[in-house]
């Protein structure tokens, strides 16, 4: 069995703590859409390199500026795999 490529996982959690979010402060109720939104820019090669540093400054502000335990920690496995993949996925999935 092949290990699921990081952006599918990432689409995944973005998905799930989406859906799980009381979407009573802005952090969490616009972060997390459009993190998702990105996620999916990112998987289809649509996502520009300046995108990409957005989605990232997106997610250390919605971070610090959460008031709940899940909207703070939403954001960290996009900006984990950013991190640890950005060469990869802006060179495979065409950044520009």
């Amino acid at each position: 069995m092949r290990p699921a490529p990081p952006m599918a996982g990432t689409d995944s959690w973005c998905r799930s703590t989406n859906s799980s979010t009381s979407r009573q402060c802005t952090p969490c109720r616009v972060g997390n859409v459009r993190l998702l939104e990105g996620v999916r820019l990112l998987r289809r090669g649509a996502c520009s390199t300046q995108h990409f540093e957005d989605l990232c400054a997106l997610g250390r502000t919605f971070q610090d500026a959460s008031k709940c335990g899940l909207g703070q920690s939403s954001p960290n496995a996009f900006l984990s795999i950013a991190e640890h993949f950005r060469g990869e996925l802006l060179g495979r999935h065409g950044a520009t």
